[in-house]
């Protein structure tokens, strides 16, 4: 009996700190064929490094000093010996700023909500240009006996900003709890919206569906 209340407490506060972010954040909504098919660039990369530097966000209450990545290193993955470098804009806004936030990501996933994070330094991902030649998002790649997966996520998520994924076929919403209500209301959502599914947080797409769906979607 103590088990089962501990996991109603549990997911009652899970329900509570979602409902609270709706209420009061931003939310980035990401329509995945739009925003793939404006993409400037979507590659497979390896994280070398990265420099940080002190920003002021004059659009945070009270006014925030933060530390910002200044300067991300990377090289595609085939062609691993010609180094790159990306600098995020400096917008001074909370919910679009590149915090210094370097995680692995099993320690992001295990987050309530999760929250975003950069990739660490040697991890090979996917990554997303926008048409500004921004990032946008990241793909994990997921490497299984059977197949690989790309599992997409947004560096900004935080906890005052939500990111969610509208998707058909072949994407996959990814459901990382039972949240009832909410999750079916993202699926209405998706349906009002001309879409099959919407994920919050991440969603998934098999490794060689996503560079067919890229060609298909190109040509409209």
């Amino acid at each position: 009996m103590k088990c089962i209340g501990m996991k109603r407490l549990s997911l009652i506060l899970f329900l509570t700190i979602v409902f609270e972010s709706w209420a009061f954040s931003f939310t980035r909504v990401f329509f995945m064929d739009k925003e793939l098919k404006n993409a400037s660039l979507i590659k497979e990369i390896i994280i070398h490094g990265y420099t940080s530097r002190i920003d002021t966000l004059p659009n945070q209450e009270p006014i925030g000093i933060e530390k910002v990545i200044n300067e991300m290193t990377f090289s595609v993955v085939d062609k691993p010996d010609i180094l790159l470098k990306y600098k995020p804009p400096y917008t001074g806004s909370v919910n679009q700023t590149a915090y210094y936030d370097i995680k692995q990501k099993d320690n992001y996933k295990s987050m309530i909500p999760p929250e975003g994070y950069w990739p660490s330094i040697g991890d090979t991902v996917l990554v997303v240009f926008d048409s500004s030649n921004h990032v946008i998002l990241f793909a994990e790649i997921i490497d299984t006996s059977t197949t690989v997966e790309y599992q997409f996520w947004s560096p900004y998520h935080t906890s005052s900003w939500n990111t969610q994924f509208f998707i058909s076929s072949p994407f996959r919403p990814v459901k990382t709890n039972d949240t009832g209500k909410i999750w079916e209301h993202l699926q209405e959502m998706a349906k009002e919206r001309g879409y099959e599914f919407a994920s919050q947080f991440y969603c998934s797409i098999n490794k060689n569906d996503l560079w067919q769906y890229l060609d298909e979607i190109r040509k409209k």
